[in-house]
């Protein structure tokens, strides 16, 4: 066994697949003045006041309890999670 057993090599599909998840978050998760809306996929806004995320604590809180929602993907706790991070001018690393 050598260090080439442990590389993934994306396929075409696999991308394509990451770039459609990465659009679909983006349209999906919007950041408006004061909250950021998360859209379900048939469209329902779920809205999120930045007023409730001052802490990372509270981020942290956010993404777990945004994480059993069945609609939420990965994709978009990442963008949420940058938004709540931003607001806090704390750091975010992606």
């Amino acid at each position: 066994m050598n260090i080439e057993d442990f590389i993934f090599t994306p396929t075409k599909e696999d991308i394509d697949f990451i770039n459609h998840q990465i659009e679909d978050a983006n349209k999906r998760v919007v950041l408006t003045k004061d909250s950021i809306i998360m859209y379900t996929e048939n469209g329902a806004p779920y809205e999120i006041e930045l007023r409730r995320c001052e802490t990372i604590q509270d981020v942290v809180d956010w993404i777990f309890h945004m994480k059993e929602k069945w609609w939420v993907t990965d994709f978009m706790l990442k963008r949420m999670a940058k938004f709540m991070c931003n607001h806090n001018n704390q750091n975010f690393y992606h």
